[in-house]
């Protein structure tokens, strides 16, 4: 699956997230907080449910896999924590990635796009992983933009 082509021209939205690594714990807190402005559906009559996966990679596999609960709207608010484990010495080779979807049936516009937040991950993925793991074990939230997947496995 990928990000509908009908969705490559659009704005795809953003996403707030929170993150907090807890170093003597050896694991980050991951908080997805909310969602403005998600595309609209033509195909949906109705509110649209969302859904975000969060997937850790550690060396470009996916060790880790969880999945908020599914909210309504275009601009759905899920406050919903998750913790993952990662070695402090490590912590350079993990990566985390949220995807965005619908959870309406399964329609060819189900995945919105993603966000990537880790060592090589675009500008404000990249920021907030650096910012996030400081041994000062402070809370960093980030607005991100949401891009297109081209290809998704799921």
């Amino acid at each position: 699956m990928s990000t509908s082509n009908k969705f490559l021209e659009s704005d795809l939205g953003e996403l707030f997230v929170l993150l907090q690594y807890q170093s003597m714990a050896k694991r980050m807190k991951v908080l997805i907080r909310k969602a403005n402005n998600l595309p609209k559906s033509d195909k949906l009559i109705g509110v649209p449910g969302h859904s975000v996966v969060i997937n850790l990679y550690k060396d470009g596999e996916i060790v880790s896999s969880r999945e908020t609960q599914v909210q309504g709207g275009l601009h759905p608010v899920w406050n919903q924590p998750f913790l993952f484990t990662i070695p402090n010495e490590h912590h350079d080779s993990y990566n985390l990635e949220f995807i965005i979807k619908r959870n309406r049936r399964y329609t060819k516009d189900n995945i919105i796009g993603h966000v990537l937040v880790g060592p090589g991950a675009p500008k404000s993925g990249g920021d907030q992983w650096q910012e996030a793991m400081k041994p000062r074990g402070l809370e960093c939230a980030l607005w991100h933009n949401i891009t297109p997947i081209f290809t998704y496995r799921n």
